[in-house]
């Protein structure tokens, strides 16, 4: 699978030598294990003060941020390098109630009430007073 990467990230790469095609590693110099490398990742985090973080928290938050600017099912999904939809459509499912509830309302309220909104009375009543106490 051929992933594009942000121009950012092809910069930092670009400063690492040919020869370190793997360059995430142990203090040992060894290669990291999916395991290892987010216990380390965790660390890391609760060392700059942010409790509760994870490596995994970057793929859910790329997740969100994509459907939150519209990618679909599939784009999320190629991204995140998912088989399915299962899990991307968690991240997409909010979007598109929101989407469709804005949607659904707007049509009804043109087809029902011409799409005029109706302002309450102007009254000098402060609520939760009652109209003799005026």
């Amino acid at each position: 699978m051929k992933l594009p990467i942000v121009p950012a990230l092809q910069e930092v790469l670009d400063l690492v030598p040919r020869d370190r095609l793997t360059f995430l590693v142990t203090t040992q110099g060894k290669p990291f294990t999916a395991a290892g490398f987010g216990n380390w990742f965790r660390d890391r985090c609760d060392e700059a003060g942010l409790k509760g973080l994870s490596a995994h928290g970057l793929r859910k938050a790329l997740q969100t941020i994509g459907a939150e600017v519209d990618l679909s099912d599939r784009e999320l999904m190629a991204i995140a390098g998912r088989e399915s939809t299962r899990m991307t459509s968690t991240y997409t499912m909010k979007r598109d109630r929101d989407l469709l509830a804005a949607s659904g309302m707007a049509k009804l309220s043109e087809a029902h009430f011409g799409n005029k909104g109706v302002q309450p009375e102007k009254t000098s009543q402060k609520v939760g007073q009652k109209e003799d106490e005026n």
